[in-house]
């Protein structure tokens, strides 16, 4: 698989991410792509009995009956699309300063200890084999200078991606979506400009 669109726009054709992802789409060309769509296939959240699966499975190398296995199907099938990528895109907007909660539960999926990373004496390493990922993402505030570290959602998203051994993530966001200065259209006008640029070089 060349590229995994994971996306999650609940707004449909009203989501501003939507249409930096669009604009990336139709320049990149990459109709082709295979596309995880959350708002379809919702991530499972870990709760108890399936995390302790998935410890004692990745952590502790033990042995899991038949039903924990069935429990851990989704994480796996995820992971296992998420290691079929040579590149990964991802478009999402900000819910209250952080990932959409949906997103984090993707991110918990994949994130399997000896399949998307490994830690031994030295640290931890990336497995994916995606050298290369690129996130879109729409948030209602503008968050930079005084206000920058209220963004909790883009720098997880990047390091959980970098965690995992995506060498080069890149970004093209739509802020202020929800303010009230009559420069929305602006803004996001600047982030399907910055999509188009990534699209045309990917």
């Amino acid at each position: 698989m060349e590229t995994l669109i994971v996306k999650y726009l609940p707004r449909g054709e009203r989501s501003h991410t939507g249409k930096l992802l669009d604009a990336f789409v139709n320049a990149a060309g990459i109709y082709d792509a295979v596309c995880l769509d959350l708002c379809e296939d919702v991530p499972e959240n870990f709760v108890k009995n399936n995390l302790l699966a998935y410890v004692e499975r990745n952590y502790l190398g033990q042995d899991i009956t038949a039903s924990q296995e069935f429990m851990l199907r989704q994480s796996d099938m995820f992971c296992s699309q998420l290691l079929e990528a040579k590149k990964i895109v991802m478009a999402f907007p900000m819910h209250n300063f952080s990932l959409p909660a949906i997103i984090k539960s993707w991110f918990d999926s994949v994130m399997q200890k000896n399949r998307t990373f490994s830690v031994d004496k030295d640290g931890y390493h990336g497995l994916l084999p995606a050298s290369k990922a690129v996130i879109f993402m729409a948030s209602g505030g503008i968050y930079e200078g005084d206000t920058a570290g209220y963004d909790f959602a883009l720098p997880l998203a990047r390091h959980e991606l970098s965690f995992m051994g995506v060498d080069e993530v890149l970004s093209a966001v739509a802020p202020g979506m929800n303010l009230p200065d009559g420069r929305a259209d602006e803004r996001l006008e600047a982030g399907i400009c910055r999509a188009r640029e990534i699209g045309f070089d990917w």
